[in-house]
């Protein structure tokens, strides 16, 4: 009867936990994180009584467990990490998609304005009223690229402050994995059953984690898990932490990056996954590139303008001035450098420029210029000045040397946008005709023409001065200087002439071209084109500008470049649309998996509550038996 009771007892004690274990799974049913917990129970060890046999002896709880799958909830981790950086990603690049595209904030239709200005000069070029209209568009196409590039500086803001949010919540993070490691070991010292609450939290904090960074774990033999980020920083390892930091980059103090505490090195440009990695990779992939090009189109809109508005001559007849100032390329020392060398940089054509930035390093008495858009080496040497991509790089040793490892940063538009300024104050200003005049003598009896004539050099002293071509032969040519009548200078002289082919002269920098069949005695003027106030021929070249190819190697004209910007970007846009759509579906799945195995079941609980509760009732009521029994022995022998 003892044994009776004994294992009607066990039978009360496990039903009495499984309904302990059910209450505990129903009132966490919507705590996150938690895996469904269930009472693992087998048969005591029965005992021998002899010829009879064994006779049971009850049942025990081996342990209680969670139900948990391992694949499925790294699955969910991994996911977790990618559509966040997706999601943080695409959120950002949508800012500057609509800040470039936008109808009313964007560049492009003002862009447009200054060259619809341009032609409408070139139809009306002593016009006051025509050439406010050009100023207006030139200063207003100005005041959009400052405001663009402010809003992406702005945007830059709001990553470095979203970057140090998410470093902060990392390092807490990691301190609460320490710590529940801590508490894991403690729980299970000297037992072989596992606290399965605190193993949902760390998987719970490890998943939070995710969200903010891509992350591997690894559980140790004695419980604890080491979490590594990156390619394989750690994080935590067992006890321990390893807090990070947000530092000013080492070249450019508007960026800020992500490294060890105190003095670890910099991990920025390992790190993928979670918020971090998004705000990463799109400053990294994105921002930079579009403050670059920005840039770029700033910097060959004002050189190709300038270009031709220096050639030409005002409404007071004097020669232009530039049309726009623009800045020149930044050059950032990084701050690990232990050499003194100095670094400079210039443009020396615009056109040849490409949409990349470039690093500088000295080793080994080699400086390497490397382009960092393709990592291609562009250009070498022992000394400066080295050229490369419309680019030249000088370096002054004058106040010391470079040292081995020395690193230099070049923007070349970076501040393109930020830098541009409009640089004429009067629409007389406006160079819309050009400084020199072509004509044939009346007398003429050949067929003979010259061209209205273009300027090669500017800044030739004898640009102006007046000089004819006088042929002496139908074969033959001579460029006389006429400014003193009296005394004419003989500049070219016999100069050979192919009627079939005709004959491009340069003289005093400026340049026409001859063709037809002049006759002996027929003579063309190159002069000053003073009182050329209605001259159209530099508002001309100036329209021409939107079709002609001045940026990327010469390649595309400042419209179609600004389109493959904005092409560039919508097709980010869409990209990572599509990417965190599909993301967020596997996400969605992966969950559901998890769930499907680890979540609380209510309909299932209550289930398990009403077999329980039988159970007990059941174990109860052989306890009851087996007291009624020994009471009955009692009486027995009492009498």
């Amino acid at each position: 009867m003892v044994e009776i009771a004994r294992t009607a007892l066990t039978g009360l004690q496990v039903a009495q936990q499984g309904l302990a274990t059910t209450g505990h799974n129903i009132a966490n049913a919507s705590t996150p994180g938690y895996s469904r917990q269930t009472v693992d129970q087998v048969a005591r060890a029965p005992q021998y009584t002899g010829p009879g046999g064994f006779v049971g002896t009850g049942v025990e709880v081996a342990t209680i467990s969670r139900t948990y799958d391992k694949f499925l909830t790294q699955q969910v981790r991994s996911h977790t990490a990618t559509q966040q950086q997706l999601s943080t990603q695409s959120d950002l690049v949508g800012q500057v998609n609509s800040l470039l595209t936008d109808s009313s904030a964007g560049v492009s239709p003002l862009l447009q304005n200054l060259f619809d200005a341009f032609q409408s000069l070139s139809e009306a070029p002593a016009s006051t009223a025509t050439r406010e209209v050009v100023l207006n568009s030139a200063q207003a196409l100005v005041d959009r690229l400052h405001e663009v590039d402010d809003q992406l500086q702005t945007l830059r803001g709001n990553v470095n402050t979203g970057l140090r949010d998410t470093v902060t919540s990392i390092n807490s993070l990691a301190s609460s994995l320490a710590s529940i490691n801590k508490q894991i070991v403690i729980a299970q010292h000297g037992s072989s059953d596992e606290p399965n609450d605190l193993l949902d939290q760390r998987d719970y904090l490890m998943q939070q984690l995710s969200e903010k960074v891509g992350v591997q774990t690894v559980i140790a033999d004695d419980g604890t898990a080491s979490v590594f980020i990156g390619s394989g920083q750690a994080l935590v390892t067992g006890f321990s932490t390893y807090q990070l930091e947000v530092r000013t980059s080492q070249y450019d103090p508007a960026d800020v990056q992500i490294a060890y505490s105190g003095s670890g090195a910099e991990i920025s440009n390992y790190l993928t996954g979670g918020q971090l990695g998004g705000y990463l990779a799109f400053r990294s992939q994105t921002l930079d590139r579009a403050q670059s090009d920005l840039g770029l189109l700033a910097q060959g809109l004002a050189d190709s303008v300038n270009q031709v508005q220096t050639q030409g001559m005002d409404l007071e007849g004097q020669l232009g001035t530039a049309f726009f100032s623009s800045g020149s390329p930044t050059v950032l020392a990084s701050t690990h450098n232990d050499g003194s060398a100095q670094v400079t940089a210039t443009l020396t054509d615009v056109g040849a420029l490409q949409r990349s930035d470039y690093e500088l390093s000295y080793n080994g008495g080699t400086y390497t210029l490397r382009r960092l858009s393709d990592s291609s080496v562009v250009a070498s040497g022992s000394s400066g000045p080295l050229s490369a991509d419309g680019l030249s790089i000088d370096i002054d040793t004058s106040a010391g040397a470079a040292a081995d490892g020395d690193r230099f940063l070049i923007q070349p538009t970076r501040n393109g946008a930020r830098d541009i300024q409009l640089n004429l104050t009067g629409t007389e200003q406006i160079a819309a005709a050009l400084p020199i005049h072509t004509g044939a003598a009346t007398g003429n009896i050949g067929t003979g023409a010259i061209s209205s004539g273009s300027v090669s050099d500017v800044s030739d002293p004898a640009l102006r001065t007046p000089v004819e071509i006088r042929f002496t032969s139908e074969t033959t040519f001579d460029v006389v200087d006429v400014s003193d009548p009296s005394s004419p200078v003989m500049l070219q002289s016999a100069v050979s002439y192919d009627p079939s082919s005709g004959a491009t002269v340069l003289q005093n920098g400026w340049e026409v071209r001859l063709s037809g069949k002049p006759q002996n005695g027929d003579v063309f003027s190159v002069s000053n084109n003073a009182g050329g106030e209605g001259d159209n021929r530099n508002a001309l070249a100036l329209a021409g500008l939107a079709t002609a190819d001045t940026l990327v190697g010469h390649t595309s004209d400042l419209n179609s470049f600004y389109g493959a910007v904005l092409a560039d970007i919508g097709a980010q846009t869409d990209r990572l649309g599509t990417a965190l759509s599909a993301q967020t579906a596997l996400l969605d799945n992966a969950t559901a998996a998890r769930d499907a195995v680890s979540g609380v079941n209510l309909d299932e609980e209550a289930a398990n509550l009403l077999k329980y509760q039988q159970a007990y009732q059941a174990s109860a009521q052989v306890m009851q038996i087996a007291n009624e029994m020994f009471q009955t022995l009692l009486a027995i022998a009492q009498r």
